[in-house]
Order: C-alpha cells, then sequence, then structure tokens
C-alpha cells in the first residue's frame, strides 16, 4: 500500500511524467488492454519510474537491527547481550 501511495504522490507532483508515462504505455497497448508483465521490456520509461519509486520512497526499513550475542565491554562502553548500552 505504502508504495502505492508513494507513485500516486509522485505522479500527482510530477504531471508531465505522467503524461510521459501514459504516452508510453498508450503506444504499446494501444487503447486495447491493461499492461501485463511481459510488456515491461517494452516500457522501460515505466518501469523506471517504478524503480525510482521504490528508490525514493522504500516500503520497509533499509537495515536491519541487529543486538549483541553477549554481553561486551567496548571502548569503556558496556554493551548488554540483546542491545542496549551503559557506562
Amino acid at each position: 500500500m505504502s508504495i502505492i501511495s508513494s507513485f500516486i504522490y509522485a505522479m500527482a507532483s510530477h504531471p508531465e511524467i505522467q503524461s510521459l508515462a501514459r504516452n508510453h504505455l498508450d503506444a504499446v497497448l494501444q487503447g486495447n488492454r491493461l499492461p501485463t508483465p511481459q510488456d515491461r521490456p517494452l516500457v522501460p520509461y515505466v518501469d523506471a519510474i517504478m524503480r525510482e519509486v521504490l528508490r525514493w520512497q522504500p516500503p520497509g526499513p533499509l537495515t536491519v537491527p541487529h543486538a549483541s550475542s553477549e554481553d561486551d565491554l567496548y571502548k569503556g562502553y558496556f554493551i548488554r547481550k540483546g542491545g542496549g548500552h551503559s557506562t
């Protein structure tokens, strides 16, 4: 859902990009059908827009949370097993 919302926001914010994408789709589909995954190589501009939306507003965090698997002392900091620290 977040990707769809980001895509709609991007297209509403950049109508010139939306118009170019529509023209590319219309040229391939000729108004006769909806696009399918097989059409993806034929519409590289639309594919690039979708990749940019995923880059610009990724659907999840870019990092994975991590924690120490055992208590540790690093540069004077005590790091508890499972995360957190104290001095």
